[in-house]
């Protein structure tokens, strides 16, 4: 009876060292201090925990409680472990050499002073995302993968456009198949309308860091124009690209006019002018003919895009930006991602790192 007793008592307390080191792993590997070692040895540990005598189990518990009181005092954390071990769950459970993608926001809301973990984290905006890697890709703590749309939309117009201007340059109009005709082209189309996934892109993530910094104190008019949401009719109340650069920056900043206006922004102009007509005329193609002029307009577009017109899309779109970044923030320090074209005329490497 006694030794059944003790075999129940020690199974407790291995099943409670074992629940304790899970919930340091999962502080660990949410602070992304994780490793491939680290997990071995965390495994190892596991392992271990099976052949501990009472004693030995007693003081691995209370040197794994200290740890994680302390951990938790340090980085502010704000929820239950348990909350944390869900979230190292759903990390171990992407397919392997994956991430899972937390955003700023919602670590803000795990913990209070993430950035002692992760030097610079204040700097970034609310809606970027840390990968959490559960002890399968990095191999040294320091690193830490990041993940912002309009940047991910940025680099995709700049390979797109380099491979077009690649196919461009290259291309031999006397010789060459039509297929590569056809490969030019296409790149020329992907190229215009990335630009402008890009630009909306960034202007949905700006407005989108303010609107959760401040949705308690914006009237419902103004929330209604950043979420494009009409609550009234329940469903989306859709903005035109040229609205988003008007209203959202006036609305950051609390002002009675739009910063950028076509007056005073020629990028914004051409974006909203000529570039959008040529976006309209890939996105929104038609066959249908002008009874005045009797030319089918948005065909006779997509016939005659020049090279040139993509390189303008481009190079304005990017300014545009870093002038919405400017007049929003006042300099344009974040979008360290943002680079120029180079004396070739290509991109280079270094947007893509």
């Amino acid at each position: 009876m006694k030794e059944g007793i003790h075999n129940v008592n020690l199974n407790k307390l291995r099943g409670k060292a074992r629940r304790l080191q899970r919930e340091c792993e999962a502080i660990y590997t949410l602070i992304n201090a994780m490793t491939v070692d680290l997990k071995k040895q965390i495994d190892l540990a596991k392992e271990r925990i099976a052949q501990l005598k009472k004693s030995e189990l007693q003081s691995y518990i209370n040197k794994t409680k200290q740890e994680i009181n302390k951990l938790r005092s340090h980085l502010g954390v704000k929820v239950p472990n348990s909350v944390l071990v869900e979230l190292l769950t759903m990390a171990e459970g992407t397919t392997k050499g994956t991430l899972i993608w937390l955003p700023k926001y919602g670590i803000k809301n795990l913990f209070a002073y993430y950035e002692r973990a992760f030097p610079g984290f204040e700097t970034f905006p609310e809606h970027i995302c840390i990968g959490v890697d559960a002890g399968t890709l990095r191999r040294q703590q320091g690193p830490v993968e990041l993940s912002l749309l309009e940047a991910i939309l940025f680099e995709d117009m700049y390979a797109l456009f380099n491979l077009s201007k690649e196919h461009h340059t290259k291309l031999d109009r006397l010789n060459d198949s039509k297929r590569l005709f056809k490969t030019s082209y296409a790149l020329c189309l992907a190229t215009i309308t990335s630009a402008f996934y890009f630009v909306e892109a960034y202007l949905n993530g700006i407005t989108f860091d303010y609107y959760i910094a401040n949705e308690a104190k914006l009237d419902d008019q103004t929330k209604m124009i950043l979420t494009e949401w009409n609550p009234t009719m329940n469903r989306p109340r859709y903005l035109t690209l040229r609205d988003k650069a008007l209203q959202y920056p006036r609305i950051i900043l609390g002002s009675i006019n739009p910063p950028l206006q076509e007056s005073n922004c020629p990028e914004l102009a051409f974006i909203i002018g000529r570039a959008t007509f040529l976006r309209n005329a890939v996105v929104h193609a038609s066959p249908k003919l002008n009874l005045e002029t009797f030319v089918i307009e948005k065909q006779q577009v997509l016939s005659n895009i020049d090279f040139g017109e993509v390189e303008r899309i481009v190079d304005n779109a990017a300014t545009l930006v870093r002038k919405l970044e400017t007049a929003v923030r006042g300099d344009d320090k974040r979008l360290f991602w943002l680079h120029e074209r180079g004396p070739d005329g290509f991109f280079p490497e270094a947007v893509f790192n």
